[in-house]
């Protein structure tokens, strides 16, 4: 190819025009669709950043550059022209294909007129971890097969390789590959998802992430907690969100018996009622609990909008409670113990320590002996012979 052929030319003019206004035209589209929140601008980038540059480079080398074809530059121009093309395609695909498995139309004020539930949908129900997984086995296989074509490679001895590899890999990265094992399963189940509420063990927060290995977790003290898959799918998982987001709560107080039961219902139900959080459906529940040594316990049953609400919700309750105490006058019991002394003991002590002085006047017990007098007084007084001996040796006698 000549200086001033019209390839060469067109090659220059493309290049010194066509590539940098490419350039600014995907910019300004990519800075759009973040703006919208639009997942096509991941795709662009890929455009801007690795075709576009690759594309241009294969044209200067080849048009410009006069190189060889067959040369190793061109080759691995070639191949990473490409296996960006085929990556560009794939993230283009997931997007047409997933992106509107959650979505649904809005009506021009902005409000929903046409949500459709994502769980219906056979896209929601495949899990991203798995479609990531599918992408880069794709991309791995269709990387082979461009390298077979480019470079002439035998796939049969690159197969051998990568068993070989993959068994290596495997060995050394047991525990690593475990838990994204267990993590398909357990998103192909889909116990959870982003935003439920879990107590996984003795941890309980909001789920923020699922990835390839882990799950994080956030805890109510704002702590981010990292589970691996490989140790969350060995766990009871109990989730707070599903299969309703509400979730039920429970309030024990305690009452005197001198308010009747049902005025006592009243007042719990209303202030339920009043206090912001507290939903009205399902209901609130209040009833009789059980009876306590100091008053009544009752139970009141509510639910709020989400796990997360449970701690500031059951604080304004319980305020509320107190104030309405005050106005129907309404008492919380104290613990009370009624003690009663019985003098009972005290007067058959009595009774017993006269008993001898008694006997001394009769001539009949003056011959007793005194063992029997004190087998005797024991077995009908029930007290102890060291008191016997100590009152029959100085009243009688």
């Amino acid at each position: 190819m000549e200086f001033g052929s019209d390839t060469f030319t067109k090659s220059a003019l493309l290049l010194a025009i066509g590539f940098p206004v490419t350039e600014l035209l995907l910019s300004e589209a990519i800075q759009y669709l973040r703006q919208q929140g639009r997942p096509l601008s991941g795709t662009l980038q890929i455009l801007r950043n690795l075709l576009i540059p690759s594309l241009a480079s294969l044209i200067f080398l080849t048009y410009i550059g006069h190189l060889d074809p067959e040369s190793w530059v061109i080759r691995f121009n070639e191949t990473v022209l490409w296996i960006c093309t085929l990556v560009a395609a794939l993230s283009l695909f997931d997007i047409l294909l997933f992106f509107d498995s959650d979505v649904g139309r809005q009506s021009p004020v902005g409000t929903t007129v046409d949500q459709v539930d994502a769980s219906e949908r056979w896209q929601a129900r495949i899990p991203k971890l798995f479609r990531d997984l599918a992408r880069v086995v794709l991309i791995l296989v269709g990387a082979a097969i461009i390298l077979s074509a480019t470079w002439k490679i035998d796939l049969g001895g690159l197969v051998t390789a990568l068993g070989i590899g993959s068994v290596v890999i495997g060995l050394a990265l047991q525990d690593t590959l475990g838990s994204i094992a267990a993590g398909v399963t357990l998103l192909f189940e889909q116990p959870f998802k982003k935003g439920d509420w879990l107590r996984v063990g003795d941890l309980v927060g909001k789920v923020t992430d699922i990835n390839w290995r882990s799950v994080r977790i956030e805890t109510i003290d704002m702590v981010q907690i990292t589970i691996p898959h490989l140790i969350i799918g060995k766990q009871i998982i109990s989730n707070y969100s599903q299969p309703i987001r509400a979730h039920r709560e429970e309030v024990f107080l305690a009452y005197a018996y001198a308010h009747p039961p049902n005025l006592v219902k009243q007042v719990l139900r209303e202030t339920a009622l009043s206090t912001p959080g507290i939903l009205e459906q399902p209901g609130i529940k209040v009833g009789t609990y059980k009876y306590e040594d100091s008053g009544i316990s009752y139970r009141v049953t509510f639910f709020v909008d989400g796990y997360q609400d449970r701690p500031a919700v059951r604080d304004e309750f319980q305020t509320r409670v107190w104030y309405a105490n005050q106005r129907y006058r309404l008492k919380i019991p104290y613990p009370v113990r009624e003690v009663y002394q019985v003098e009972a003991a005290s007067t058959d002590l009595a009774r017993v320590s006269n008993f001898p002085r008694t006997c001394s006047r009769c001539p009949y017990w003056r011959q007793l002996r005194w063992s029997r007098l004190g087998i005797w007084l024991r077995m009908r007084f029930s007290i102890r012979m060291p008191l016997v001996r100590r009152f029959t040796q100085r009243e009688i006698g």
